[in-house]
């Protein structure tokens, strides 16, 4: 039994179970426009495979093409794509390329200061891509170290639907958002914690226990590491761990 926590040059693609593929990037040397990470090449195979909906919530794009592309092609066969992006209170964006989501697709955004980060795709109401990395040239491009995990599981997909449906029909966005934790879910071969911030306190529902119950070793790839209770779990844990 395998117990998942989402929080939200190699390539290499895990296969866990029959539902759940982990995908991790190492660093590699410079960004690069072309979708060329195991999960960016993922998500393109899973963008050509939908046949009704495609929603998605992403900080923004830059310099995919390859991921534009298909998210074109597979609305112009009539298949229905929403998307939530993050912006400023001016409506701006980090990435250069948002604005092309804007033109092509149906498009939300929270036109405020707080960075909406999410990163996630859900396909036909039953498969959801989510992971750690950006669709832009550092992330699903390459360059930065990323992960990234593809669950086939429609109980799954229907609270990354509750999210999503919270932003983009009911303009709810951070702390206006409710809160939806999610823990033990059965699938298959694993269970699964879903957590979504900034409402849900994931440190003291999904990750506090973890540490706790750790017996050799805690592995923690993060790019900053700023929750002080969660540091200090660390610290005393040191001298227990083999």
């Amino acid at each position: 039994m395998k117990n998942i926590l989402v929080v939200v040059l190699i390539l290499l693609h895990v296969n866990l179970f029959a539902k759940e593929s982990l995908y991790l990037h190492f660093p590699s040397e410079l960004p690069s426009t072309n979708t060329q990470t195991s999960f960016g090449i993922e998500l393109i195979r899973l963008i050509n495979n939908a046949q009704h909906e495609i929603k998605f919530a992403i900080y923004g794009l830059r310099g995919q093409e390859e991921i534009l592309k298909a998210l074109m092609l597979a609305k112009k066969r009539g298949v229905e794509i929403k998307g939530v992006v993050d912006s400023d209170s001016h409506g701006e964006n980090y990435y250069d390329d948002t604005h092309l989501l804007y033109q092509y697709f149906d498009i939300k955004s929270d036109h405020i200061s707080y960075i909406m980060h999410n990163k996630f795709f859900i396909f036909d109401d039953n498969i959801v891509w989510t992971g750690s990395a950006n669709l832009s040239d550092t992330g699903t491009g390459g360059y930065n170290a990323n992960n990234v995990v593809v669950i086939d599981d429609k109980k799954i997909a229907s609270i990354y639907e509750d999210e999503f449906d919270q932003m983009f029909h009911k303009k709810k966005f951070n702390n206006k958002k409710y809160e939806h934790s999610h823990k033990n879910i059965k699938t298959s071969d694993s269970t699964i914690g879903v957590f979504f911030s900034p409402k849900s306190n994931t440190y003291e529902e999904g990750i506090k226990e973890l540490v706790k119950n750790a017996k050799k070793y805690i592995y923690i790839p993060i790019f900053y590491l700023t929750h002080e209770d969660l540091c200090q779990a660390k610290h005393r844990s040191r001298q227990f761990l083999n």
